[in-house]
């Protein structure tokens, strides 16, 4: 990379200086070469000192520095050198000094640290399990990168309108990523770091609302059968519950079963909605039975989206996201007729329950579903 300094073969040059820059290629992928040429050879050899300076104090980039950015530079490091600093770079000295003379107005600082100290803070005070602090990371940090926000004073009004006017996303999506982006400024503006949160007020675009889709009876019982045939069962409880109990596959890594009470039941914990919905949901005893007879999981209740595809996959029925939630609470409604108990039992609000799960079963369709797992006798699918 420093500048070599040789004879020319040129018709009307004698010397040359050929530097290798690493950083740029030629056609054939070979390290750019850059050649000056020269009449004499005190001019070359003048020309490769200021050129290896150079190279030291910043890289091959100084190569196309302006002449009055390059001298300023040259003078720098010769500053460096009479003071008896050659091993230091500029570039470090100027860190030096910045550390020595504070981190500068709030308003030009980093906003990346604040955004990781958000997420320890809300890991630590709200419980906040590793999958929501992934999809807050992931939403904010996309954001910051779309918009360039480098600084905390480049977090503007305009940029979070952005949010909200974001081109070729669902309205849902978008919904998200306000929330996601106001739950940091919320946590700036309560560390005193900002003084207001742009988005505060700001009119969230309306999701469209569409009726859940359930799997009927029969295609329970060929998920079910799916389930325990898939990779040996070593799924299967997991699948089970979110058939059997309703869960959420957030909620799955924090629950724990208790199949040899009399009454089965399972504890829920943690999961996307950070505490909210904290329940104990009551098993009936064919579905305790159902996964009694299931392998017990090595790590736990944990089913990744790839395994629930395959299983769905495997039984010959549609994946639905959610499908096996929605079909338990449709069940559960039908046969009860009690919104504020579903709701409980699912961890949501009765409002969400009516609204979204009110007529979806027939009655017979419902008791089936209520009451999967009874018949030893699943359908011969394989």
């Amino acid at each position: 990379m420093a500048a070599v300094f040789r004879q020319s073969c040129h018709p009307r040059y004698k010397y040359e200086i050929v530097v290798t820059d690493p950083t740029r290629r030629e056609r054939n992928g070979r390290a750019r070469r850059i050649t000056h040429y020269f009449h004499t050879a005190e001019a070359a050899k003048a020309k490769a000192r200021e050129l290896n300076l150079s190279i030291m104090a910043g890289g091959v980039s100084n190569l196309d520095l302006s002449p009055t950015v390059r001298r300023d530079t040259l003078d720098a490091r010769a500053l460096l050198d009479a003071a008896g600093f050659h091993a230091a770079t500029l570039t470090e000295v100027v860190q030096e000094w910045i550390r020595s003379k504070g981190a500068g107005p709030v308003s030009r600082q980093l906003v990346t640290p604040f955004l990781d100290a958000c997420l320890d803070a809300k890991s630590t005070r709200e419980n906040l399990s590793p999958l929501a602090r992934k999809n807050i990371e992931d939403r904010v940090g996309a954001w910051f990168d779309r918009e360039a926000i480098v600084t905390l004073s480049d977090i503007t009004r305009e940029r979070c309108v952005a949010l909200a006017e974001r081109k070729g996303v669902s309205a849902q999506t978008r919904r998200n990523d306000m929330g996601a982006v106001s739950s940091f400024l919320n946590w700036l503006v309560q560390e005193g770091v900002i003084s207001t949160n742009p988005i505060q007020g700001m009119r969230r675009p309306a999701s469209e609302r569409t009726t859940p889709k359930c799997y009927t009876a029969a295609e329970c019982h060929r998920l079910l059968a799916a389930a325990a045939k898939y990779a040996n069962g070593s799924h299967a409880r997991a699948f089970g519950v979110l058939l059997l109990a309703g869960l959420r596959p957030s909620e799955l890594p924090g629950s724990t079963l208790d199949l040899d009470h009399k009454t089965p039941a399972l504890r829920v914990s943690g999961g996307k909605m950070r505490g909210r919905a904290n329940r104990i949901v009551q098993l009936r005893q064919t579905a305790a039975a159902w996964l009694r007879a299931q392998p017990e999981p090595a790590r736990g209740l944990e089913l990744p989206r790839g395994p629930r595809v395959a299983i769905a996959r495997l039984a010959n029925v549609p994946w639905i996201v959610d499908g096996p939630r929605h079909t338990w609470i449709s069940a559960r409604l039908t046969v009860s007729g009690d919104e504020n108990g579903t709701a409980r039992e699912a961890g949501t609000s009765p409002e969400i329950i009516f609204r979204h799960y009110h007529r979806l079963m027939t009655r017979a369709e419902a008791d089936t579903v209520d009451q999967l797992g009874k018949s030893p006798d699943l359908p011969k699918i394989f």
